[in-house]
């Protein structure tokens, strides 16, 4: 929703969670049909992120969401947080197909419902990370991390490295350690 201009989370209470609360357990992630860009911060701090892949690659139906889901929660073990953070889909001219868009929304939508959450939040790449190019991302955010963020970040293929960086990206974010407004 949105609350005075700011994109915020709504719990199950019915509770704003604003932009920048980065109290108990956090998941971001960066939803892709093939692999997920997943992060978790406990108290605002990275202490865990990955490519998770999908082992269906091959079918691009509701069984192929639910195993890429499903392999997120294997992951995250447990797959329950304060707040689960994710990129909202957007269509961009010439970009991603209509079909495309539908089958990673059907792996946001089987997210949410594998990952146990008391509020969740989606922010379009038009916000958290506005015009920044894909490959630009990593260079980016990389050094708003310590030593020891940097050090939980399991390695993954450099050309699907940046759906690792989306669900940091994203994450660092809401906890308002990364403005995207400062790069160009």
């Amino acid at each position: 929703g949105r609350c005075g201009g700011r994109t915020v989370a709504i719990n199950e209470l019915g509770q704003y969670a604003p932009r920048g609360l980065a109290a108990g357990r956090m998941i971001s992630a960066d939803p892709g049909l093939r692999g997920v860009g997943v992060a978790v911060f406990e108290g605002g701090q990275l202490v865990r992120a990955a490519r998770v892949k999908n082992p269906q690659q091959v079918e691009r139906d509701m069984s192929a969401w639910r195993s890429m889901a499903t392999a997120v929660a294997v992951w995250l073990d447990p797959p329950a947080c304060d707040l689960f953070v994710c990129e909202a889909m957007q269509a961009y001219r010439g970009g991603v197909s209509p079909v495309q868009l539908f089958q990673v929304t059907g792996v946001s939508g089987a997210l949410a419902k594998a990952i146990d959450a008391k509020a969740y939040v989606m922010y379009p790449p038009r916000v958290w990370k506005r015009q920044i190019k894909q490959a630009d991302l990593e260079r980016i955010v990389r050094p708003l991390l310590t030593a020891d963020e940097l050090s939980v970040i399991e390695p993954c293929p450099q050309n699907v490295a940046h759906d690792l960086w989306h669900g940091v990206g994203i994450g660092l974010f809401h906890c308002g350690r990364f403005d995207p407004s400062q790069y160009r």
